[in-house]
């Protein structure tokens, strides 16, 4: 579903609900082409030698999209964080004007640069998130940012101890697995429906469906079958479960999946991690689909869908139309 937003200021109230996390002396980078955000980084961190190696990426993601002008977001408490000077380097070197640049703190922003003549000057209050349509359905999705990046990471680095009942092999009939899908998703299994749900992910068939289920619009149903294996019978169960009732919104079952990660081994993690990126990404995400993806593939250095995900956020290359928008 895409989000309309108006205006500089929604976007900003927006953003934590977008990224996940509260960003904090951070520089959101937004490319616009035609009205709608084509591309978007999230930077931070200290100048230092590993945020320099980043920005090659930063470059290439930027130059993929050729976008007509750039909003630099600052999110402070400082009005001028450590990845400034760098993101301005590279932005300088595309040769791509910078519409806009603003800080926002504390619930409040103010525009630095303002190609529109509308922004303020001064610090000016932040939209209310109930004046926010897209927040509002965010909202009700389940989406509840948290307090930083760091939490957001530590959340992803849970996991829970390796027990017998982990290596059973999962059920062969694909009405008990997908029942046990559905629970997960839901967030009402029990412990083990929980078991089936996750150790079936390792049949790239359900990891596929499920991704699907997370991301209609970037992993299409039609789309998920081929020479290899074929996905329309594990579609076919997961719809008959459906009849009792839909799924919840997507925020509200990447809340599920990250919930469930404490109690899960971390060797059976990274399909779970790797859907995790796949949710974000799908719905226009980048950094929670950064730090899901950097998790997996420390687990499993060569799980491949991690590595394409990953490659994919890089490289902005997107998984749904953007989000349109109004300066």
């Amino acid at each position: 579903m895409r989000r309309h937003l108006r205006g500089i200021d929604q976007y900003l109230a927006h953003l934590p609900y977008q990224l996940g996390f509260q960003p904090r002396d951070a520089v959101i980078l937004a490319a616009w082409r035609a009205g709608a955000v084509s591309f978007q980084a999230h930077v931070d961190g200290a100048d230092d030698e590993t945020l320099r190696s980043s920005m090659p990426a930063l470059e290439r993601g930027l130059r993929s999209v050729a976008p007509d002008s750039v909003i630099l977001a600052i999110h402070g408490p400082s009005p001028q964080p450590p990845a400034l000077s760098q993101v301005l380097t590279v932005v300088r070197r595309c040769g791509i004007p910078i519409s806009h640049q603003t800080v926002s703190d504390a619930g409040r922003w103010r525009a630095v640069k303002c190609s529109c003549g509308r922004c303020p000057r001064d610090w000016t209050p932040l939209p209310r998130p109930e004046d926010v349509p897209a927040i509002t359905q965010d909202i009700l999705e389940g989406a509840a940012p948290l307090p930083g990046r760091d939490t957001l990471r530590e959340l992803l680095q849970r996991s829970g101890p390796p027990t017998p009942q982990w290596e059973q092999q999962i059920p062969r009939a694909l009405g008990t697995v997908a029942a046990a899908v559905v629970a997960w998703l839901r967030g009402d299994g029990a412990h083990d429906q929980l078991v089936i749900a996750v150790r079936a992910m390792r049949d790239k068939s359900w990891r596929d469906v499920v991704m699907g289920l997370l991301a209609p619009e970037a992993f299409p149903r039609h789309e998920a079958s081929n020479e290899h294996f074929d996905c329309r019978p594990h579609f076919a169960q997961i719809d008959r479960q459906l009849r009792h009732g839909p799924l919840p919104g997507h925020r509200q079952m990447q809340w599920t999946m990250i919930n469930t990660l404490p109690v899960i081994p971390a060797q059976h993690q990274a399909p779970v991690l790797t859907l995790i990126a796949a949710n974000s990404w799908g719905h226009g995400g980048g950094a929670e689909a950064t730090l899901a993806c950097e998790r997996a593939l420390n687990l499993e250095p060569a799980y491949t869908m991690a590595q394409l995900i990953a490659e994919a956020v890089t490289q902005a290359v997107p998984a749904r139309p953007p989000e349109a928008m109004t300066a």
